[in-house]
């Protein structure tokens, strides 16, 4: 049957069609990334603190960045060859009578961190505290830390031992 000008001319609109949704698939992905929030919950600027010998805690921080959904950031643990167990705090005023500069911490269920938001884990705020350590931690030295969020679920990091 030969062909009439309906059929190239629909034969001709599919063809570029589907021409058109090929090269759409093979865009630049790195342009659209860069611009874009990450998905997950990502980690940046980790470190924790040198400490004493016999000194049996230390600290972890972090700057936590927010993806495209809200999330929480729930435990973390450390392999036992570096400490016992890994807990999050905050650290706060102690508020005790005479005020001052005293402070205290404590253990926190969960830190909230939002989407697209950075959340700092930081010295005199939220941190990872190391706790029961095996030997002190020495500058140069790395900690392995899994953090577990709510949703991203876990995240491997190497804080480096520095000060600040």
């Amino acid at each position: 049957m030969p062909a009439t000008p309906t059929r190239t001319r629909l034969a001709a609109t599919g063809l570029a069609t589907a021409l058109a949704l090929a090269l759409a698939a093979c865009g630049d992905d790195d342009a659209d990334s860069a611009s874009a929030e990450p998905e997950e919950v990502t980690v940046r600027d980790a470190w924790a603190r040198p400490t004493a010998a016999g000194q049996t805690a230390g600290a972890a921080y972090m700057v936590l960045t927010g993806g495209t959904e809200d999330d929480r950031l729930v435990g973390a643990e450390v392999d036992g060859s570096v400490a016992r167990t890994a807990e999050i705090h905050e650290t706060m005023p102690a508020g005790g009578m005479g005020g001052g500069d005293a402070m205290t911490m404590r253990e926190v269920d969960a830190v909230d961190v939002p989407a697209g938001e950075e959340v700092a884990l930081e010295p005199g705020g939220y941190h990872v505290m190391l706790l029961g350590l095996a030997g002190p931690l020495e500058e140069g030295d790395t900690v392995e830390v899994d953090l577990e969020l709510e949703h991203a679920g876990t995240i491997e990091v190497t804080a480096e031992v520095r000060d600040r």
